[in-house]
């Protein structure tokens, strides 16, 4: 398939559940398709997903949950998330070994749950969820991490959420 089929599913305003799961996906954001989807569910999974790159949900208004679980990515770029409104986000089980300070902005309002589980994530940047008040469940276990739990997650505002993280 190669990349998300805009043209064709966005004009079905009824679509909630879409699962592209298994599809060779390479590249999620189309330059071309002037429409925003609203989802409930974007299943990505499995698929050739390599860099998550500035815009990438740029074609996505809002989508309650994403998962992109189990593809080949690498790094989170600045910017992938930018314009965009997701409440779970499901990265586990990628290769991710590099996230940029501002990988997830855009995302400080609605964000919920974010789970990084299995990736090779040596580090997480100091101020990564700056601004984040919203986030109740943040996995990162079966990383290969070293933090220091008052310098990389000092900038959730509220005390009330779990993180799961499993030392070895």
């Amino acid at each position: 398939m190669g990349q998300v089929p805009f043209v064709s599913i966005g004009h079905v305003r009824s679509l909630k559940h879409l699962d592209l799961s298994n599809n060779r996906i390479a590249k999620i954001e189309d330059p071309f398709f002037k429409g925003r989807i609203r989802l409930d569910t974007l299943m990505l999974r499995e698929n050739d997903l390599a860099v998550l790159t500035p815009g990438a949900f740029l074609n996505f208004e809002y989508v309650n949950h994403t998962s992109l679980a189990g593809n080949p990515i690498r790094r989170v770029l600045s910017g992938a998330f930018v314009d965009t409104s997701i409440r779970a986000l499901d990265l586990s089980n990628c290769l991710i070994h590099t996230l940029a300070p501002e990988a997830f902005r855009g995302l400080e309002k609605s964000l919920d749950a974010l789970d990084l589980s299995a990736n090779r994530l040596k580090s997480i940047p100091a101020d990564l969820f700056d601004d984040f008040d919203h986030v109740r469940r943040l996995q990162l276990n079966d990383n290969m991490l070293s933090l220091s739990p008052n310098a990389s997650f000092n900038g959730f505002r509220y005390v009330n959420f779990y993180v799961q993280v499993i030392a070895l």
